[in-house]
């Protein structure tokens, strides 16, 4: 026991005051946290295995081009765990953690979302564009309001094309301020998100409002180039080509329904929320979400979709994580402060040099006459 104490106090810091200031655990330690590492856990490899019947079904092959990739998530994983043996800051292993976990999760959703259109499942716009007929919303009116003023085209585009960056500041904000329960909060929710997203959008492929009601044409005439159907070059690659080897390059983001966009989204509004950015975010975010629908060629039904996901996602996420401390424990310990807390300290043995000697045998000053 002593030495084991002995061996602690050596990887601590010692406070200008006597205290012992124990340095916080390099990965997340609390039941909360491992949590919502083992929810992404297990979604990620759901979607590992759904990767592998697609590939088994279609007949596609992944080039050796995914190798890097793969080897960078591994070497990741493997900062993670040596910052959690040497005990070094936690920001360092939560950091870690989070790159091995988002180079897997940004991987496996993109093979499932692209690979899965090989499968040829029925088009669903025409059920995509009756539900919105029943909302009321009419996508190609929306599109060409938007085209016939510049100045709205232009914000429209900045907000979607920076969607998934201010998701990343979120992120970093929080690793920054040392707020790992809304770090592991929101990147457990964007995780989470991603591969029920592309699990979704298997049952539902959709070329996009702009292929459908023919807005191609205001690419240039109020639109952007690209707006609506950037990828559907792609789309039409996986959904009807007959080339069975796959790279890394070939990968787009052609999901229709659920919007991930309107996700990233409400994904940065969550993560600014409670601070003094939440107002400037929440804007940005609606911005964005609006955005979807003229420059992403989603349908309303797109939209309501990724509100759905980002919503369930955010409430399993953040009730994983309600017992996670806030900011790392650190745990500064006194003589007085132990004892008031009622905690017992660490048993060593007595050095015969600093031992007290017998009050029998104290030398006592003599008193003046």
């Amino acid at each position: 026991m002593a030495g084991a104490c002995a061996g602690l106090m050596r990887r601590a810091t010692a406070d200008p005051h006597g205290a012992v200031l124990l340095p916080p655990r390099a990965t997340t330690t609390s039941t909360a946290g491992r949590r919502v590492l083992a929810a992404v856990l297990v979604a990620q490899a759901l979607s590992a295995a759904l990767l592998v019947l697609i590939l088994s079904t279609t007949g596609q092959r992944l080039s050796a081009e995914f190798l890097p990739l793969a080897l960078l998530g591994l070497g990741l994983g493997g900062v993670a765990g040596w910052c959690r043996f040497r005990m070094l800051h936690w920001r360092l292993g939560d950091a870690a953690l989070a790159g091995a976990l988002f180079t897997s999760g940004t991987l496996l959703c993109g093979l499932v979302a692209c690979l899965g259109l090989r499968l040829g499942l029925p088009l669903a716009d025409t059920a995509l564009l009756a539900a919105d007929s029943r909302l009321g919303i009419d996508v190609a009116a929306a599109t060409h309001a938007v085209a016939a003023r510049p100045w709205a085209s232009a914000a429209l585009f900045r907000a979607y094309d920076l969607s998934a960056m201010l998701c990343v500041a979120a992120v970093v904000w929080h690793l920054a301020r040392g707020h790992r329960q809304g770090l592991w909060a929101l990147f457990g929710t964007a995780m989470l998100a991603m591969q029920a997203t592309a699990a979704l959008s298997l049952l539902f492929p959709a070329r996009g409002a702009a292929a459908m009601l023919g807005l191609e044409t205001l690419q240039g005439a109020g639109l952007p180039h690209g707006a609506g159907t950037y990828a559907l070059a792609a789309f039409e690659r996986f959904y009807l080509g007959g080339e069975l080897l796959v790279r890394p390059d070939d990968l787009e983001g052609i999901v229709c329904f659920p919007s991930f966009h309107t996700v990233m989204a409400l994904l940065a509004a969550q993560g600014f929320a409670g601070t003094r950015l939440r107002w400037p975010a929440t804007a940005w975010a609606a911005l964005t979400i609006v955005s979807t629908v003229p420059m992403g060629g989603h349908y309303l039904t797109d939209i309501l979709g990724g509100m759905a996901v980002w919503l369930a996602c955010a409430l399993a996420a953040t009730r994983l994580c309600a017992d996670a401390p806030a900011v790392p424990p650190r745990l500064a310990w006194t003589a007085p402060a132990a004892a008031a807390k009622g905690a017992v300290p660490c048993p060593t043995r007595p050095s015969p040099i600093a031992a007290p000697l017998p009050s029998s045998r104290i030398p006592t000053p003599a008193r003046p006459r």
